[in-house]
């Protein structure tokens, strides 16, 4: 290993070294982009985020384009696993529902998912990802992990988390482990605000800690880090760990013996945009000891590799960090095989994408996961007039910013698959934060029916207000139905703490994913034509233990 990075190490210049340290995304920008690497300036790139990248052809045609332009292969980065479900490709039960492998508990299922959604990501260009999340949510209240976490339990996160990573890796794809140190104890967004975890160094190795020691140990590639600040790392409470040279070089490479690449997160998030200038920023997280920096999307690409190379020219940057940087990368490039790669075959993605055998793969995984919580009623029944309650959140078919990905509806699916199996039924759509007015209408849809199947879709999403969380009003429609002799069929399609808000119903589950492959296996289980083998890996306050599932 090394001959190629070894050789084209030798002839960089500065500008092109400082180049290889920046990940492109510059939404707006993408003729400075192209620019950009035809003159040797980049070393990775986020295609996704630039403008226009709504269909296959567009993505690959703009990956192309910056491969024939660039004389060193760029990294190109997807935020998920798959390489964006809404263009067809198979939809992989981690990324923001990762929680599902925790529930299934079965970790080769977990790697062989991720090393056949990986083949498809690698046919597509994508040669390094931002999965899995190894956070271990501790906080029922998270905002931003939730569902993208395997469990509140470190051991059971370690476990998972190694066997995604093996399976990418297995497909030489560079899976990048996130948040580090940890982001699951947190009850805010770092996409909004900078943050602090308290604990103690001991807390911290026990929990957060704890998932990278097992993976850097397994050879783990790939870390993300996070925008929050650890007291008991870094004593400088000004600092959060994406600028804390104690908690990368003293800590993660130094006491966990760390040799992968380090890559920071997004640099456009508030907890960094609200405190610290774009130069600032790029500086300080590469002083750190990040090996690719995110720029900020919402600017210009030239800011950032102007700053970094003022840096270096006044001794701020030593240039021997940034040449060990450096190399890592283009190894890193090696080991993927990007020097080998001058074109993208779209015919090769198509035929990759959604194939059957791929598909049957991610259809178990769904299933496994799907935890029945309560059945002290029989499943629906055909003879009975059942209202279909679907809640309908505001970004369902919305391109999502700063998470490279359209969320997709499975309204249609939900509503469909209940009236293929019932008899007379009542359609009603709810908001997710649902008014006295929107009870009361959902209230007269279903006055003459003897049931209820209520289906909400607690996400996680960043800048949302109620990201991963329902409105008051979703619980106090459950109670009033309850109240009112309803037989009540929750199924929650998403973040399962919102459980502790509502009431018990007679019947509920929770498939961790508002995904269709997610709402069809959840809704084989609450019409009793599947087992639910789930377990919930996580502890629902006041309502489910860790382990929970009939």
């Amino acid at each position: 290993m090394g001959t190629w990075a070894s050789e084209t190490f030798a002839g960089l210049s500065l500008e092109e070294k400082v180049g290889q340290a920046i990940c492109y995304r510059a939404s707006k920008w993408r003729e400075d982009t192209v620019d950009l690497a035809r003159k040797g300036l980049m070393g990775a790139c986020s295609p996704g985020y630039y403008q226009g990248m709504r269909t296959l052809e567009a993505l690959v045609g703009f990956m192309n384009e910056l491969l024939e332009a660039a004389p060193i292969p760029p990294f190109f980065i997807s935020s998920h696993a798959s390489a964006r479900p809404e263009l067809g490709a198979t939809p992989f039960p981690g990324e923001n529902s990762s929680m599902i492998f925790g529930a299934a508990g079965d970790p080769d299922l977990a790697r062989e998912c991720a090393r056949l959604v990986s083949l498809e990501s690698k046919a597509m260009g994508y040669d390094m990802v931002w999965e899995p999340c190894v956070d271990v949510n501790t906080e029922p209240r998270n905002p931003i992990i939730g569902t993208r976490s395997y469990s509140d339990r470190a051991e059971l996160v370690a476990e998972m988390a190694a066997a995604v990573v093996a399976g990418m890796q297995e497909s030489r794809v560079i899976p990048n482990a996130k948040h580090y140190p940890g982001h699951g104890d947190t009850a805010f967004d770092t996409h909004v605000q900078i943050g602090t975890v308290p604990h103690e160094r001991a807390r911290l190795d026990a929990v957060e800690l704890y998932p990278y020691k097992q993976l850097v140990q397994e050879g783990l590639r790939g870390i993300m880090t996070a925008h929050l600040i650890f007291p008991a790392l870094d004593p400088d409470t000004r600092l959060p760990a994406t600028f804390s040279r104690k908690a990368l070089y003293d800590v993660l490479r130094g006491e966990l013996g760390y040799t992968g690449l380090i890559v920071s997160d997004s640099l456009t998030m508030k907890a960094i945009k609200d405190n610290f200038s774009v130069a600032e920023a790029a500086v300080m997280a590469f002083n750190a000891g990040h090996d690719i920096i995110l720029q900020d999307y919402n600017e210009p690409p030239e800011p950032t590799l102007e700053a970094l190379v003022q840096a270096v020219q006044d001794g701020r940057i030593p240039m021997e960090e940034l040449d060990a940087s450096v190399m890592r990368i283009l190894e890193a490039k090696e080991w993927c095989g990007l020097h080998r790669r001058a074109h993208i075959d779209l015919q090769d993605v198509r035929r990759l994408f959604c194939n059957e055998a791929h598909m049957a793969v991610m259809e178990d995984a769904y299933q496994a996961g799907v935890t029945l919580l309560e059945a002290s009623a029989a499943a629906p029944q055909a003879e009975e007039k059942t209202c279909l309650i679907y809640t309908v959140s505001p970004e369902e078919g919305r391109a999502l910013e700063d998470m490279e990905q359209t969320v997709e509806t499975s309204c249609g699916v939900f509503f469909g698959q209940c009236e293929g199996r019932l008899g007379e039924t009542v359609r009603h759509m709810l908001p997710e934060d649902p008014t006295e007015e929107d009870v009361s209408a959902a209230m007269q849809a279903s006055a003459d029916c003897d049931s209820v199947i209520f289906a909400t879709t607690p996400r996680i999403v960043c800048y949302k207000e109620l990201s991963g969380a329902v409105g008051q009003g979703q619980p106090q429609l459950v109670q009033q139905l309850l109240d009112g002799g309803k037989t009540v069929n929750l199924c929650v399609f998403g973040n399962p703490f919102v459980l502790a808000d509502f009431p018990k119903p007679q019947r509920c589950l929770t498939t961790y994913s508002s995904r269709i492959p997610a709402v069809r296996a959840g809704l084989s289980v609450l019409f009793g034509e599947s087992v639910a083998p789930g377990r919930l890996p996580v502890t629902i306050p006041d309502r489910y233990e860790f382990g929970h599932g009939l």
